[in-house]
């Protein structure tokens, strides 16, 4: 607290760095608020809107907030108090070796930098959540809950946390700003004295949100682990079927796997129909002996007794009837596929 400055009994308090945060509200809500820090009870016309709206019953209205920080070494730990308050006679008592103590005197730095006075002297009221309900440029906000001033003491702790770390990481490679033409901010930096002090700025690393760290012994077992079990799947079902065929163990088992593929019984189901002659039956894929060749399907009456079975010669077409009369078995007749009559007379 400064010298100059008295508070009440109320807010003097020996154990901690007490802060006073003033808020003047102009603005006008659309709903009544209850909260202790943002009470708006008083009804007022708002003529942009053509409506009546909710303003602020106080002038000003004061919200008091502590700091205290303690630091640790295992079980050992100084009271809460505020930061000032932290002197080398509570330091000792902690039992620090010395590069504790260069870390304590990095920490109790940078916890310095991210005090509450500093982060409201640069942000100002943009520390506000309640900000973010307010309409533009407007001073027109929807209602706030009753626990506002709970967000925002929420909010301004974790401002002071984020400032916190950057700070540390500041510490070790702080930032070069022009402060103006041929002068920047490192010229005023104070470098470390201590041997501890040095090795903490060089053995300190942070991660950087523009580089992504991986592990390359883990994508090199996952890329070749991963290609040797493609592989195996590949080469596997034909290394076994070369043992197979070579040792004629499970044969039996193998082609009565063969055969059950679809393709295998297409070709057993063109066969049935005379179509043929085929090769590969021992393989996944069979194949016809002619390349290229296409043959009709086969044509069936449903009227009939007997299905139409076309022979190998695709024009004329050969089909096979069942005979008439007393004679057993099939005769012959060849009839032109291309002529009307013979669709007309099957049925077609």
């Amino acid at each position: 607290m400064e010298d100059d400055f008295r508070p009440i009994p109320e807010f003097q308090r020996s154990n901690a760095d007490v802060n006073l945060l003033n808020l003047v509200s102009r603005v006008v809500y659309t709903g009544n608020v209850t909260d202790q820090w943002f009470g708006a009870t008083i009804r007022s016309d708002i003529p942009a809107l053509g409506t009546q709206g909710w303003i602020s019953s106080r002038t000003v209205s004061t919200l008091g907030c502590t700091e205290r920080y303690q630091f640790c070494n295992g079980n050992r730990c100084n009271s809460p108090t505020g930061l000032f308050s932290i002197n080398g006679e509570s330091v000792e008592a902690l039992r620090l070796n010395a590069r504790q103590i260069a870390t304590f005197h990095l920490l109790r730095k940078v916890a310095n930098g991210a005090r509450l006075r500093y982060i409201l002297y640069f942000l100002g009221k943009n520390i506000l959540i309640a900000n973010e309900k307010v309409y533009g440029v407007f001073p027109i906000s929807s209602p706030l809950p009753d626990d506002q001033w709970q967000i925002e003491m929420k909010n301004l702790n974790s401002l002071s946390m984020a400032v916190l770390q950057q700070r540390v990481m500041e510490h070790a490679s702080p930032q070069n700003i022009e402060v103006r033409p041929g002068v920047t901010s490192r010229q005023y930096i104070i470098p470390e004295t201590t041997t501890e002090g040095k090795r903490l700025c060089a053995n300190q690393k942070t991660r950087h949100a523009a580089y992504s760290s991986f592990n390359l012994l883990g994508i090199c077992v996952i890329i070749f682990g991963g290609s040797l079990l493609i592989l195996v799947n590949i080469s596997l079902p034909h290394l076994v079927g070369w043992i197979q065929k070579m040792t004629g163990m499970g044969l039996a088992a193998r082609l009565d796997w063969i055969e059950s593929e679809t393709l295998q019984l297409q070709r057993m189901a063109f066969e049935g129909r005379g179509i043929g002659p085929w090769i590969g039956k021992q393989d996944r894929v069979p194949t016809t002996a002619k390349f290229g060749r296409r043959f009709p399907r086969t044509a069936i009456n449903l009227r009939d007794s007997y299905p139409l079975r076309m022979s190998e010669t695709s024009d004329p077409l050969v089909v096979t009837q069942p005979a008439q009369g007393p004679t057993t078995g099939f005769q012959g007749h060849v009839y032109d596929s291309e002529s009307p009559t013979f669709w007309r007379q099957r049925g077609f």
